[in-house]
């Protein structure tokens, strides 16, 4: 375990970054969504509850359950229509419900950034709402971002959304964007170049500190991981060296690495 954890750490440290495509299941029955992809750190919740809880990928959702996720994280989600949604970093979302016959797939972001590349079947129709409108979205590849007063900005890549309030509606087409405020009604906004906003998506960071912490890391080295989960890496550089210098071996030799990695340390 030790051995894989610091082959895991070193390939973080000096290779290039690689994803593949990961191949979705369907969502198992008396399930909405499923959280597919967690970078960092989210939590969940039930719809009836108020206690959060640590989320994890593969984790199934019921009908009205809540997702957040916390600084520097991101998830996602895929749901049994067939909508694949992703959060950036603090943001909470709702899964209201799933498109029925009767009703359209309802969701409630009421902070944060979302994306989503959806696929509607039979004319079927992706409601989102927010504290200050609602997007109903059709076939399309979009964005919303919602701040801490509710201000809601729309970024429409391709498709269409009727994005409405009780104090007026507009149509977003593709490469359009939009911004709605509570009390307002939805305006249009020009953007340079709308898929400039969405390169967070594909935007990844490799976490070193979670294969460090999957292994026992000396005494020695206690200081150097302290420093870098609290992100002061001239410390962390600094505590790394010395314990280099007095108690050499595999996990001081990785600390070192990944210092000289970061440019703290000479190579």
């Amino acid at each position: 375990m030790k051995f894989a954890s610091l082959v895991l750490l070193g390939a973080l440290v000096v290779l290039p970054l690689c994803v593949s495509q990961t191949v979705y299941a369907a969502i198992a029955a008396g399930s909405v969504a499923q959280i597919v992809s967690l970078q960092g750190a989210g939590e969940q919740r039930g719809g009836q509850s108020d206690d959060w809880a640590a989320a994890k990928t593969s984790q199934l959702l019921a009908g009205g359950a809540y997702v957040r996720t916390l600084s520097a994280s991101k998830m996602a989600l895929l749901f049994a229509d067939d909508t694949q949604l992703r959060l950036n970093q603090n943001s909470v979302l709702q899964v209201k419900t799933i498109a029925t016959a009767a009703e359209p797939t309802s969701l409630m972001l009421s902070l944060g950034r979302a994306w989503a590349q959806t696929k509607r079947q039979n004319n079927s129709r992706l409601n989102l709402e927010t504290p200050a409108a609602t997007a109903g979205i059709r076939g399309t590849d979009w964005e919303l971002d919602v701040d801490a007063n509710g201000k809601t900005l729309l970024t429409v890549l391709s498709g269409t959304v009727e994005f409405a309030n009780a104090l007026g509606a507009l149509t977003v087409n593709s490469n359009e964007a939009a911004m709605a405020e509570v009390g307002r009604a939805p305006v249009k906004i020009l953007l340079s170049n709308p898929r400039d906003r969405v390169q967070w998506v594909n935007a990844l960071t490799a976490d070193p500190l979670r294969h460090l912490l999957a292994d026992q890391v000396s005494t020695a080295l206690k200081p150097a991981l302290d420093a870098l989960r609290q992100a002061d890496l001239p410390a962390s550089a600094a505590a790394i060296n010395a314990s280099a210098l007095a108690q050499p071996g595999p996990w001081n030799t990785i600390f070192y690495r990944l210092a000289q990695g970061l440019r703290l340390l000479p190579t």
